[in-house]
C-alpha cells in the first residue's frame, strides 16, 4: 500500500466516484471508457484483467467476458460489487498476483498517476496477458504548453487535491516500446492520453 499516494482519500471518494468523474471530464466519461474498452478490442468470452477497477466503471460495460477487477482500495471495490459480477482481488498493481500469461487483456483507466512506478505497473500489465493479447491505458500525462499547464493544474487541484504524480507522454510511450499495433490517442484536449498494444 506504501507504492499508492491517496488510498486512504479513497475511503471518501469511492461513493461518490461515477459523479465526479463524470463532472470532471465535461460529460465524456462514459464515451471515453467505451472508447477503451473498443480500443483495446475486448470480445464476449475474453478473460480481461480490470487493473484498479474503482468502482468498475469499466468492468460494468464488459459485457459477456470473464472479469477480474484487482484494486488496493477495498472502498472501491465494494463499490464495484454493486454494479458487476466481477471477481475481484485486493492487490498492489506493482506485484500482480497472476500468473504470466494468463489475460486475454488488460486494463487501465484513469490510475497510473496514483502508483509509484507506472512503467513497472504496466510492466505488470504485459506479463499477465497472453502474447497477441493487449494491454490498453488510459490516463491524465503531463502537460508542457502554458494553456495545457493551467487546464492540469484545474484538474489536479479540483479532483486530486494534489496528490497525484501524472505520468510523461514519452514513458507511457516507453512502456509500450515492445508491443505490436500500438494505437495512441488523446482526449479532452490532449489532456488525456490513452494507449494500447499487443504483446509479441
Amino acid at each position: 500500500m506504501k507504492n499508492t499516494k491517496s488510498h486512504d482519500f479513497f475511503r471518501y471518494l469511492a461513493p461518490i466516484y461515477d459523479t465526479v468523474a463524470r463532472i470532471a471530464s465535461f460529460g465524456r466519461y462514459d464515451s471515453m471508457r467505451r472508447s477503451l474498452v473498443a480500443q483495446a478490442g475486448i470480445t464476449p468470452g475474453d478473460r480481461v484483467l480490470d487493473l484498479a477497477t474503482g468502482t468498475g466503471y469499466l468492468s460494468e460495460i464488459l459485457d459477456g467476458c470473464e472479469i477480474v477487477g484487482a484494486d488496493i482500495s477495498l472502498h472501491m471495490v465494494n463499490q464495484a460489487r454493486k454494479k458487476t459480477e466481477a471477481s475481484f482481488v485486493l492487490s498492489d498493481a506493482h506485484a500482480l498476483p497472476f500468473e504470466s500469461n494468463s489475460f486475454d487483456a488488460a486494463v487501465c483507466s484513469f490510475a497510473m498517476h496514483e502508483v509509484r512506478d507506472p512503467k513497472k505497473v504496466m510492466s505488470e500489465m504485459f506479463r499477465v496477458v497472453k502474447p497477441g493479447g493487449t494491454v490498453a491505458v488510459m490516463d491524465v500525462v503531463l502537460q508542457f504548453t502554458p494553456g495545457k499547464k493551467m487546464l492540469l493544474f484545474a484538474y489536479h487541484l479540483f479532483i486530486e487535491m494534489l496528490t497525484a504524480n501524472y505520468i510523461h507522454p514519452d514513458d507511457l510511450a516507453d512502456a509500450f516500446k515492445h508491443a505490436d499495433n500500438v494505437i495512441s490517442k488523446t482526449n479532452m484536449a490532449g489532456l488525456v492520453a490513452q494507449v494500447s498494444g499487443k504483446k509479441k
